[in-house]
């Protein structure tokens, strides 16, 4: 085969594949879940609709942004809503507190949760797409209904689905001060920074699906 006949070959596949990876890159954020309006134009319909999905298994699964999301539930063990941890021991950006050494380290260890070992902590922007302001006024903890489903005293990730109204750590560490680490509140699905050491604060782990 010429060199020229490789070159359109190389041309037409490019053409084939650039329209889904453009509509990738283009993708509307997720709406807010607020179902309210108070006459801001968008406030309930801009973004794309979520599509979460239980799959019985102890993790959800987002269609639309490929994460993967450990479910908590009211047990005392390590899926537990309460059990809370530290981000550093030494206040820098060395990931060496207890979210890292016991919480993910346990869910990392073969034969692993779900059968998965890369579990690690969300990004606060990762984190954030689970929010939905809409659960805030009722007050429900402030995210999607499916991880918050008949959570109650006791139960385990095969009869519910739990959220702490706690912060929860992400992996972003504030950047103008580093002994700080992002998180985001599920009483009102704000963000706040926090000190890695001195907080003990809650975790929810996630991987990557696609």
């Amino acid at each position: 085969m010429s060199s020229l006949s490789k070159i359109t070959i190389a041309l037409v596949l490019a053409a084939m594949v650039l329209p889904s990876q453009a509509r990738a890159a283009t993708g509307k954020p997720l709406r807010t879940g607020q179902t309210t309006t108070y006459g801001a134009a968008g406030d309930t319909t801009a973004g794309i609709r979520r599509s979460l999905v239980d799959n019985g298994q102890g993790w959800i699964k987002d269609q639309r942004t490929g994460l993967m999301w450990e479910k908590k539930d009211d047990s005392s063990g390590v899926h537990g809503k309460r059990r809370t941890y530290t981000w550093s021991t030494s206040g820098s950006n060395t990931a060496s507190g207890t979210v890292f050494t016991t919480f993910l380290a346990t869910l990392n260890t073969v034969p692993c949760f779900a059968g998965f070992c890369d579990w690690r902590l969300p990004t606060r922007f990762e984190l954030d797409t689970i929010t939905n302001l809409g659960e805030v006024a009722s007050g429900a903890p402030a995210v999607d209904t499916i991880f918050d489903t008949g959570c109650v005293s006791g139960c385990d990730l095969t009869e519910c689905s739990c959220t702490d109204t706690n912060a929860y750590w992400t992996s972003s560490t504030f950047a103008e001060d580093p002994a700080r680490a992002w998180v985001v509140l599920f009483t009102q699905g704000a963000q706040a920074e926090y000190t890695k050491t001195s907080n003990l604060q809650s975790a929810r782990a996630v991987r990557n699906f696609r």
